[in-house]
């Protein structure tokens, strides 16, 4: 399973509904986890990128022409999708947080 497979099913459980308390913990231990890896993964493929950009760039006679190749490229697609997984992750983590912390709250005015 890759990364991107789990923040996916990680989201999932997050569309159903109302998860746990010991499922909320479970995947925020699990995206945090997982945040150090997302991030090697869009600094590999942005270099991969611009590696493909500089490249194109000797066979083309603007910049702006080498840009649009590259971006066309399966190294800037990469790139695009670890940023997503990347944003995907860092959103469910602020949220798992949010809803820990609500949680909380509930539990102590119930006290």
């Amino acid at each position: 399973m890759t990364i991107r497979d789990r923040v996916q099913e990680i989201g999932t459980v997050m569309l159903t509904g109302d998860p746990s308390p010991a499922t909320a913990r479970h995947n925020e231990v699990m995206l945090s986890g997982l945040l150090a890896h997302i991030n090697r993964a869009v600094t590999y493929s942005e270099i991969n990128y611009k590696r493909k950009l500089n490249d194109i760039r000797g066979e083309c006679k603007t910049a702006a022409e080498a840009k649009m190749k590259a971006e066309a490229t399966g190294e800037f697609a990469d790139w695009l999708e670890a940023e997503s997984t990347k944003d995907s992750a860092m959103e469910m983590l602020r949220t798992l947080r949010s809803y820990g912390r609500s949680l909380s709250d509930e539990m102590r005015l119930q006290r």
